[in-house]
């Protein structure tokens, strides 16, 4: 995947300590950014990954800061944590509550959860009263936010990849819960196997457009 580069206005690594855990995140806002994405994963990716700059460079390119974060530390990343729907997201919720007191709280911001973390973002943006523009999540097991999804006020774009069917259904399941405005696209929706990078490609672009077009002055 080749990036076009873009200046910015701010490009930090920084440590966030959120609900006990100090998570490691990449945070890069853009000049003129109107709103931020955390980008939020617990396993199969580091936040610097090419997949990760990949995605932040498609923010970048509309305006949009992005905030890529390790949900889990080095040492717990080899662990069955990387399945605990809900220590993710209290952890992912706590960094929207860091983001709050930031110098970007102005900004409106959406969550990005891919693949394992599709149910941590939704689990988070179901919690009360949490100020959220949008939400975007790209896995095959977004039902596994069980009740949260009946309090997901965000408008949201469930993005499916593959073929097996059982994972159509599970994410058909997860946004006929959701009470907000959705969004379902389903990707690669003939027999043959599309290439993972190039999923992931095309999830980035649609995840971009959509954010651009749900956050601005007008969204919280």
């Amino acid at each position: 995947m080749t990036e076009t580069f873009t200046a910015l206005e701010s490009d930090e690594q920084l440590t966030v300590y959120a609900d006990g855990a100090a998570l490691r995140g990449h945070l890069r806002i853009p000049p003129g950014a109107r709103a931020i994405v955390l980008v939020a994963h617990g396993s199969g990716t580091w936040r610097d990954s090419p997949r990760n700059a990949h995605i932040a460079g498609q923010l970048t390119a509309r305006g949009l800061g992005s905030l890529t974060l390790d949900l889990l530390t080095p040492a717990e990343a080899t662990t069955d944590l990387v399945f605990d729907v809900i220590l993710l997201g209290r952890r992912l919720l706590a960094v929207r509550h860091w983001l709050a007191g930031s110098p970007h709280s102005w900004m409106p911001v959406g969550l990005f959860g891919i693949g394992s973390d599709a149910p941590v973002a939704l689990w988070t943006a179901g919690e009360p009263d949490i100020r959220l523009g949008t939400v975007v999540v790209h896995g095959a097991r977004p039902d596994l936010a069980a009740d949260r999804l009946t309090q997901v006020l965000a408008p949201t774009l469930f993005v499916s990849g593959g073929t097996d069917e059982r994972i159509r259904r599970c994410v058909r399941t997860a946004a006929a819960l959701v009470p907000a405005p959705t969004r379902i696209t389903e990707l690669a929706v003939t027999t043959q196997p599309v290439p993972r990078d190039r999923l992931g490609s095309w999830s980035a672009y649609l995840a971009s457009v959509w954010f651009g077009e749900h956050l601005g002055p007008d969204h919280s």
